[in-house]
Order: C-alpha cells, then sequence, then structure tokens
C-alpha cells in the first residue's frame, strides 16, 4: 500500500510544482550560483526525493515479495507486487524523461539539481537491467543447446 501512496503523491508533487521549478541563473552572473542550489530547489528535490526513496526501496524487496508469494502459490499476492513494483519503475521512468530530458548538460546551470534525483535511480535500475541481460544470456544459451540437440536426433535418426 506505501508504495503506491508514494506513487500517487510523487505524481502529484510532480504535476502541482512543475511550474514552480525555477529558470537557471543569467550566465553573466557569478559561479558561486552555478554551484549552489536555492532553497526553492532544495525543498522541490526534497518533495520529489522522498516518494522515490519508498519506489526504490520497494523496488529492491519486490523480487523476495515475490518469490515467497509464488512459493506459497498466491496469485493474487504475485500479480499485485509485479504491478506495484512496475509502477514504481514507471514512476523513476518518468522522473527520468521529464527531468533529464529537458536538461541541457553542457548549457544548463540547473543541471546538478536534476542529476542529483538521477543517480538513486540508476543504483537500482542496473542491477534490474543486468539480471534482464543474464537472463537473456541465459535463454539464448539454452535455445542453441536445444537446436544442437534437435539436429543431432535428427541426423541420427
Amino acid at each position: 500500500m506505501m508504495p503506491v501512496v508514494a506513487i500517487v503523491h510523487y505524481c502529484h508533487q510532480v504535476l502541482t510544482n512543475m511550474p514552480y521549478i525555477p529558470p537557471p541563473p543569467a550566465a553573466d552572473q557569478s559561479r558561486r550560483h552555478y554551484s549552489t542550489l536555492t532553497l526553492g530547489q532544495l525543498q522541490f528535490m526534497a518533495a520529489l526525493e522522498a516518494p522515490l526513496t519508498i519506489c526504490e526501496n520497494f523496488i529492491a524487496w519486490a523480487g523476495i515479495l515475490f518469490a515467497l508469494a509464488a512459493r506459497n502459490r498466491a496469485v493474487r499476492r504475485m500479480t499485485a507486487v509485479l504491478v506495484v513494483a512496475l509502477l514504481c519503475f514507471a514512476s523513476e521512468g518518468m522522473h527520468v524523461f521529464i527531468f533529464e530530458s529537458k536538461t541541457d548538460w553542457v548549457n544548463d546551470a540547473d543541471s546538478r539539481f536534476y542529476s542529483l534525483l538521477l543517480r538513486p535511480f540508476l543504483f537500482h535500475v542496473l542491477p534490474a537491467f543486468q539480471f534482464l541481460a543474464v537472463l537473456k544470456f541465459l535463454t539464448v544459451v539454452v535455445y542453441i543447446f536445444e537446436v544442437i540437440f534437435f539436429l543431432s536426433v535428427v541426423i541420427r535418426g
């Protein structure tokens, strides 16, 4: 239940506070403005980071919860865990596409503000992508062995 509330809270924060994101300072301002975050940026970042942290923690536990539900043959619980985990991934992906795609990493003074929220997402998503890559590799290896076995049976027989 908590990750669903966090996802809804994140979407609410993004939809209501998007116009509040301050524009980058002018190019002629001092270097100090480029390396510090304003109070409004810090508050907005903290408001977005709280629900994303809940989603990231649930993503870390989702595999274990799914395995426990599968072991007990609880199909509804497995489906619920899978749906909530996918919603958590979707909210994190929405964050990346909304904020990171709008950032000009060369000219934007607020790129530091946006990049602070990207690091936890990458930290939690990269192991999932590595797991999927290994799974795909094993699937290909098993398929190749099945084809070789099938061809050996056909040739012998």
